[in-house]
């Protein structure tokens, strides 16, 4: 039995004429607006305007389904109930696959193989999250069978899925596909054919790969020159064996990057892979990126660092492994010199959580965001500025990675405004001098920042022997000004007010410092 989709379009085939089917010549179009006969006095007849306008309308209609839809759905706006209401409507419809952006949408319960097989040749977009069934698997398989019409894949690649998926993809090239989007559920590596980087895909606009590797990757990414959006996560090193001058060179490849997130498993040996050869001179040049996320080795981020320049780029997220000697001078290069973030930065925010310690050099404006830290991957999350996370614990480990740290990147921008919040009471086992190692790094910051937990660690190092002698103290020389945020209440400041004034008194400093107080319940 054919389907109400299939009838009318063998109905436009065979050559019927408007008059054998009175509801299509006029009043299905009346039906649907739910007017009918009685309403056009008062309204007028929805067929007596003319195509021009008739095409507006739908191009409304499909607007408004934008407002509501999410980017992955809004292929899918509904065009094809209004190609059925009449023959008139459809034509019009028909009429203009660009200009209504008409393209057939491939999710779960819907007849793809039917859709395919009879609307015109639009683009296919094929999008199935979350498990699939045996259908699911038949109708992605039967949308793959038009590679030349694939607009844009998004899969969540399972094993059940990977016996059907691989041979149609080795199938053909390509040639429309713009994004593609593979996603594999927690513990299940796979290793996806090579066939797009086999084949020259100039349409790729977005290439996000979680868990699933394109063993060609270099291939891909060298013949998509207009790739804006690149995302490598989780990636397993026995099909990513990509050393950081090798991924420096295939984003030399790609001058429309404008994100890119490469994020490594936790412990894969791929995330210690090193260059052949040492850094060229000339970075390359990557000149629309202005978002890149990275989480891995820092030993690997060095090495890539040292090779690019984006003079864009004005969000940057990094997330380093634990390691207790932390030396990261490409990264303080890379964000300083050869990227848009140097002017910006003002500001310096630090951060100890319980498994983490967060540095971001951000603009003054946006430095006490770090106060609600999000998650420091996304780019989304970061501030215009450079956020920096390096995992460890203890207490006594985070203070000396936070001075390693900022005495590296914090530096640089030395007379950075600096916000210090800690998420963990002061401990005994934490040397003093760990504390003023830290504080030596902000020689120039006049304005200083701290929550209450980070007040008591501070009290004593401000009491302190060396802080408090002006020929050898380099613990914040220029303090003009402390900010107290998030007090529990003012006994808090008790201790830290008597360290503060030895500290003014053995500077002797002619214009006091001035503190800033939170209005307290």
């Amino acid at each position: 039995m054919m389907s109400f989709a299939e009838e009318r379009l063998e109905r436009d085939a065979a050559g019927h004429d408007d008059d054998d089917d009175p509801a299509e010549a006029s009043g299905g179009a009346s039906e649907l607006s739910g007017e009918g006969q009685a309403s056009q006095g008062q309204y007028g007849n929805i067929d007596a305007l003319p195509d021009d306008i008739l095409l507006a309308i739908f191009d409304c209609v499909r607007h408004a389904s934008y407002s509501s839809a999410s980017p992955n759905t809004r292929h899918s706006w509904g065009w094809q109930t209004l190609a059925l209401v009449s023959r008139r409507w459809r034509a019009a419809v028909l009429a203009a696959p660009h200009h209504l952006g008409l393209a057939v949408f491939c999710t779960h319960d819907r007849p793809v193989r039917d859709m395919v097989r009879w609307w015109p040749s639009f683009p296919v977009h094929i999008a199935y999250g979350g498990p699939l069934s045996s259908d699911d698997i038949v109708s992605i398989s039967a949308a793959l069978h038009h590679p030349a019409r694939v607009a844009s894949i998004q899969l969540g690649v399972t094993h059940a899925l990977l016996p059907a998926l691989a041979p149609l993809l080795a199938a053909a090239p390509f040639p429309a596909l713009a994004a593609l989007e593979l996603d594999a559920p927690p513990r299940e590596t796979l290793l996806a054919p090579p066939v797009l980087a086999l084949e020259p895909t100039p349409a790729l606009r977005t290439l996000d790969l979680c868990g699933v590797a394109l063993v060609a990757l270099p291939r891909l990414l060298t013949s998509a020159p207009d790739l804006t959006t690149l995302t490598l996560e989780d990636i397993p090193s026995v099909a990513l064996v990509l050393a950081p001058d090798a991924l420096a060179a295939c984003l030399a490849a790609t001058p429309a990057l404008a994100r890119l997130a490469l994020h490594f498993p936790p412990n894969d040996a791929a995330a210690h892979l090193r260059s052949t050869a040492p850094p060229p001179p000339q970075r390359i040049a990557l000149p629309a990126l202005r978002r890149m996320s990275f989480r891995g080795a820092a030993a690997y981020a060095e090495d890539l660092f040292a090779r690019l320049a984006p003079p864009q780029l004005a969000r940057c997220a990094v997330r380093l492994r634990n390691q207790l000697a932390l030396d990261v001078p490409q990264l303080a290069c890379f964000v300083t010199q050869h990227t848009a973030l140097g002017p910006l930065v003002d500001s310096a925010a630090l951060c100890l959580l319980p498994d983490r310690v967060t540095l971001q050099l951000s603009a003054s404006d946006e430095a006490h965001t770090l106060q609600q830290p999000g998650d420091e991957d996304e780019t989304e999350t970061v501030p215009r500025g450079l956020r920096v996370s390096v995992t460890c614990r203890p207490l006594d480990w985070q203070v000396s990675v936070a001075a390693q740290l900022c005495t590296q990147l914090a530096a640089r921008v030395p007379h950075a405004n600096f916000l210090l919040a800690s998420s963990q009471s002061p401990r005994e086992d934490v040397e003093q001098q760990g504390w003023e190692e830290l504080l030596r790094a902000f020689t120039g910051a006049e304005t200083f920042a701290l929550n209450d937990e980070a007040l008591g660690a501070l009290s004593e190092v401000l009491q302190s022997a060396q802080a408090l002698n002006p020929a050898r103290s380099g613990v914040l020389p220029a303090l003009r000004k402390l900010e107290y945020l998030a007090l529990q209440s003012r006994r808090s400041l008790s201790g830290f007010d008597m360290g503060l004034e030895a500290f003014i008194a053995a500077r002797g400093l002619s214009t006091p410092i001035e503190a800033i107080l939170p209005i307290l319940k």
